[in-house]
């Protein structure tokens, strides 16, 4: 990967995820506000996968909340 993965992979998440909102054309503060912070938590996600080797075979739980939903 090169050092502006990250960047490149968050400029990609972002229009997906403001889809995903109940209004994507829309969205209020709040929302965006949430997209953001999603957004960024997936950016240390990546670095943790590319920095850690502890995260060598990490999985998405495809069985979990969306990042949209409340978690149980």
């Amino acid at each position: 990967m090169n050092p502006y993965a990250e960047r490149n992979f968050v400029q990609a998440l972002v229009p997906l995820l403001i889809a995903r909102l109940p209004d994507p054309f829309s969205p209020s503060e709040a929302k965006m506000k949430h997209v953001a912070e999603v957004a960024g938590r997936w950016a240390e996600l990546l670095v943790d996968l590319r920095a850690d080797p502890e995260w060598e075979y990490f999985l998405l739980d495809k069985d979990g909340p969306a990042w949209n939903q409340e978690a149980d």
